[in-house]
C-alpha cells in the first residue's frame, strides 16, 4: 500500500507533470485529473482507475486528444 499524498502536495506535482504533457497535447481534464487522485490514495483499484479512464476516454477527453483515439 503506498503512502497517501496530500491534496496540496498533489497539487503541486500535478501542476507540474500536467504542463509538461500538455506540450504534448496530453495534459489530463479535470476528471481525469481526479481518478489519479483517487488511486493515488488507494480509494480505486488499479482496474477501477483504467476502466473509469478508459470510459471516460471514449467519451471524449484523453483518448482523443491523444493518438490512442486515431486509427491509422
Amino acid at each position: 500500500m503506498m503512502p497517501k499524498i496530500s491534496r496540496k502536495e498533489f497539487e503541486e506535482i500535478f501542476k507540474e507533470v500536467n504542463a509538461s504533457m500538455d506540450f504534448e497535447d496530453a495534459a489530463l481534464n479535470d476528471r481525469e485529473k481526479s481518478l489519479l487522485y483517487r488511486r493515488l490514495n488507494d480509494e480505486i483499484s488499479d482496474e477501477e482507475y483504467i476502466e473509469l479512464f478508459l470510459k471516460d476516454s471514449r467519451e471524449g477527453s484523453f483518448y482523443e486528444r491523444t493518438k490512442l483515439g486515431r486509427v491509422e
